[in-house]
């Protein structure tokens, strides 16, 4: 017992922090009991919980409590997730406000020289690749910025239509300076002011400060001394900063490299910011770290870059990042047979499910390159500019004259044939429910810990087109050289036909798929319409192939139109 004794009084107090914080009148702001949700920094492994089963032995430990059920949805999916983003906005409240130009004096170096930082983020993991490395952050230097290019995009009442930016106010409607959002004294509506209605006695009717109905007390967000005139867009939004939140006294960072995954990082926050008074702000323990983080910290102290020592640092706290690339790796080997996701090769083995039809037999008689002219599975690049010039005669349009539909056939020339096919591709999340109803959108997700568990891989059918060169293109006698074509959003795989001439001009052959949830918007009727004008050249299978695709209806409308990359558009985070 007395030995026992002996070694407690010798070993470290089990409740302190790494080391002591020198006392300040501001501080970071830590309020773990704060509702309706905690108020500290962000990202923080404080928010996290322990899960053996994650590969980074984390969750996000997200309330389930939420006023509404797309937010509790969010929150559901947000506590599945093993760490921290890998491009994380670092965000620092305060218990008051600080003075802005103490941030400014230290962050501004172009070369982003360390020295004079004001917060520091640092790799503490140790075995990592970077680990002792300080990352370059941005402090609102311009690599991040928040000013929108267009306000046209609000509504003609809308009260903030004017804003510069949908994440920090331009308006100060603290109109008589008390620091209290006044409902304002006109009680019966009327515009008048009544006896019963002068508060404050100043015989002026004074209207309501909330001019935005959100309820809280708007203060513009404009760097410090600055009051650019609202006509003057230029001066607003060099005015407008995007670093500091002054209505909730919040810095903000953000890392100008991502982050390595499941990886550990530190925020040191630094006496260097300063107070409105001029004083150096501080923790909000008597030491300079949550004491649940000591062993994540650990050595911290050896790490600090040069220039800054022990007694500079005001707080320090602890992130991990979640798991990134690693479950992309995953699927991948999974493809070719190997790890915990080699189901899925197994599954799934790389062969072409489906090459569709591109004409009637009959109409194969136009001339081909090397293929055989009755090949009922390509269309040749004459055939192809043949069908639009059939289609557009048919509807009056006069393509032959031009110029932009003879650049695109010059280009074609260089073409020799199209195929179209299609894959039998996993996809790691289901559209469809137990009954097969529709999925709501934040449903449709792929599993967690996809390093660690097997994951249920659903057959979904995903059609290519394929543009092959001529061989007087290529190099004779070695295969043609394919590049893999994306399309942008909302767009398709026949994007691919706009570059696949100018490729195969240099002999290169050109693929394109569908993205998930991807095809051509068309509508029922016209698909039809479109594939009857083609029957009518004798290619109406080219052009039912070029109409499938992985596209789907989502807003029900009775034409079954095709939403292409609409579920994109989405207040569904995940």
């Amino acid at each position: 017992m007395l030995t026992a004794l002996a070694l407690l009084a010798c070993s470290p107090n089990p409740a302190a922090g790494l080391w002591r914080a020198e006392p300040a009148d501001v501080t970071v702001r830590v309020d773990l009991w704060a509702r309706p949700l905690p108020e500290l920094p962000l990202p923080n492994d404080l928010a996290t919980r322990f899960d053996k089963t994650s590969a980074t032995g984390r969750r996000i430990n997200a309330s389930l409590v939420a006023p509404t059920v797309l937010e509790a949805k969010v929150r559901r999916n947000l506590s599945r997730l093993d760490g921290w983003g890998l491009l994380p906005t670092i965000s620092v409240p305060f218990s008051e406000s600080i003075d802005v130009s103490s941030v400014i004096a230290g962050h501004r170096d172009k070369l982003y020289e360390a020295h004079n930082d004001v917060i520091y983020l640092i790799d503490v993991t140790p075995g990592s690749p970077d680990y002792g490395k300080t990352l370059p952050l941005d402090i609102g230097e311009g690599n991040y910025p928040v000013v929108s290019p267009s306000r046209r995009q609000y509504g003609p009442f809308d009260p903030r239509g004017d804003t510069l930016s949908l994440l920090f106010e331009e308006v100060d409607e603290d109109k008589n300076g008390n620091g209290v959002l006044d409902l304002g004294e006109d009680l019966d509506g009327d515009g008048v002011l009544s006896d019963d209605e002068d508060l404050d006695g100043d015989g002026i009717l004074d209207l309501p400060e909330d001019t935005d109905a959100d309820g809280v007390l708007d203060v513009a967000n404009y760097l410090p001394g600055q009051t650019p005139p609202a006509d003057d867009l230029r001066a607003r939004a060099d005015a407008l900063m995007y670093f500091f939140d002054r209505q909730t006294n919040t810095l903000l960072a953000k890392p100008l490299e991502p982050l390595r995954e499941r990886t550990t990082y530190a925020v040191v926050v630094t006496r260097r910011i300063l107070d409105q008074s001029g004083a150096p702000i501080g923790s909000p323990y008597p030491f300079i770290n949550h004491i649940s983080q000591n062993a994540a910290l650990r050595g911290l102290d050896a790490l600090l870059p040069e220039g800054l020592q022990k007694s500079d640092v005001a707080f320090a706290f602890s992130f991990t990042t979640q798991t990134g690339a690693s479950a992309l790796v995953a699927v991948r080997d999974g493809l070719y047979g190997h790890g915990v996701q080699g189901h899925i090769g197994e599954q799934f083995p790389a062969r072409v499910a489906e090459v569709l039809g591109a004409h009637n037999s009959s109409s194969g008689s136009a001339q081909g390159s090397d293929a055989a002219p009755d090949n009922p599975f390509v269309i040749y690049s004459e055939q192809w500019m043949g069908l639009l010039q059939g289609i557009a005669e048919r509807l009056g349009a006069d393509l032959a004259g031009s110029d932009l539909f003879g650049a695109f056939g010059s280009e074609q020339s260089f073409v020799d044939y199209m195929v179209n096919g299609a894959i039998d591709s996993p996809q790691l999340f289901r559209r469809q429910g137990e009954f097969g109803e529709p999925l709501p959108i934040d449903e449709q997700i792929w599993s967690e810990d996809l390093t660690e568990q097997k994951a249920t891989a659903i057959a979904e059918r995903v059609y290519f087109t394929l543009v092959m060169p001529r061989l007087e293109e290529s190099a004779k006698g070695k295969p043609v050289p394919l590049a893999l074509i994306g399309h942008g959003h909302t767009g398709s795989r026949m994007d691919t036909l706009i570059l696949a001439g100018r490729l195969a001009r240099r002999g290169v052959a050109a693929l394109a798929i569908d993205a998930p949830g991807h095809g051509r918007s068309v509508s029922e009727l016209e698909s039809s319409i479109a594939v009857g004008l083609a029957e009518n050249e004798g290619f109406g299978p080219f052009v039912e192939a070029l109409t499938k695709g992985r596209a789907l209806n989502l807003d029900g409308d009775e034409l079954g139109g095709l939403d292409s990359g609409a579920e994109f558009f989405s207040s569904y985070a995940f």
